[in-house]
């Protein structure tokens, strides 16, 4: 006996809207516009939960009401963190690059930074210098690769052309 509709596998997520599925999954590509209207809304809630919560850190009298608000907040931005992450996957894959790209761009100058900060405290300012010098470099050319270079053109290894998709 045939069945009339086809059941999805236990395994796929369930199907979500375009926006939340931008900012809840990094499979697939993304262009450059949605990623820039994302990425914006995500800083606008961060900057008004950030106001919110430094207004309410400045009525709290008590160090304990302080400390769980700074919990709070910093779960809060984490909560955030993760969408960031997810729609700078998704542009690495628009430009055929794989998500694992964004350890470089995350962590070696954060790492970088450091060592140069400790270079320049044991007194070899110049090599601390060069080094937070490479840390700013790798943080620029993220920010080029992420937020600025156009994807490839034609689907890739990660999914159709967006652009081609809003198009058709």
């Amino acid at each position: 006996m045939a069945y009339a509709f086809q059941t999805k596998p236990g395994w796929q997520a369930p199907s979500l809207p375009p926006f939340l599925q931008d900012l809840l999954t990094f499979r697939g590509r993304m262009n450059r516009a949605r990623y820039w209207e994302a990425a914006l809304i995500l800083m606008g809630i961060a900057i008004v939960m950030g106001l919110i919560a430094g207004a309410t850190l400045v009525m709290i009298k008590s160090s304990v009401a302080a400390a769980a608000l700074a919990i709070i907040a910093a779960v809060a931005l984490l909560a955030l963190a993760i969408p960031g992450y997810f729609i700078a996957i998704k542009r690495l894959h628009d430009r055929n690059k794989s998500g694992h790209w964004l350890w470089l761009f995350c962590l070696a100058p954060g790492v970088l930074n450091l060592l140069g900060k400790l270079a320049v405290a044991q007194g070899a300012a110049p090599l601390g210098m060069v080094i937070m010098l490479a840390s700013i470099g790798i943080s620029i050319w993220g920010f080029v690769e992420i937020a600025c270079l156009r994807g490839t053109s034609g689907p890739n290894r990660f999914g159709l052309d967006p652009l081609q998709a809003q198009a058709s």
